[in-house]
């Protein structure tokens, strides 16, 4: 049951406020060029092909890896937030999605 709420915030959050830059993969969701540091961006893109391939623990780590260096950038937690629950990692998933929702504007 968790697990289905998590998702359903999960798809929730994604549709309501980028639904027109959703990226590929299920959730996953690019961060805008020039918005942020650039090592963090590519490790957010790298992230993203991670988790393409189902490779859900090194793009968790991509993604929190992208958040130690550019704490600003809230995609990164989202992202995190959704590799952290197709792992079934649930409170991780919650943590990461809150941190998500703290730092969005």
């Amino acid at each position: 049951m968790k697990r289905l709420m998590i998702d359903a915030l999960v798809i929730g959050v994604a549709v309501a406020l980028f639904a027109p830059q959703v990226y590929g993969a299920g959730s996953m969701i690019a961060p805008a060029k020039g918005a942020a540091d650039p090592t963090a961006i590519l490790l957010v893109e790298q992230g993203i092909k991670q988790f393409e391939g189902k490779n859900w623990e090194a793009a968790h780590t991509s993604f929190k890896q992208a958040t130690e260096i550019d704490p600003g950038l809230s995609i990164a937690y989202f992202n995190a937030g959704v590799a952290a629950s197709e792992m079934g990692r649930m409170k991780e998933a919650l943590s990461d999605l809150e941190e998500f929702a703290a730092r969005h504007d």
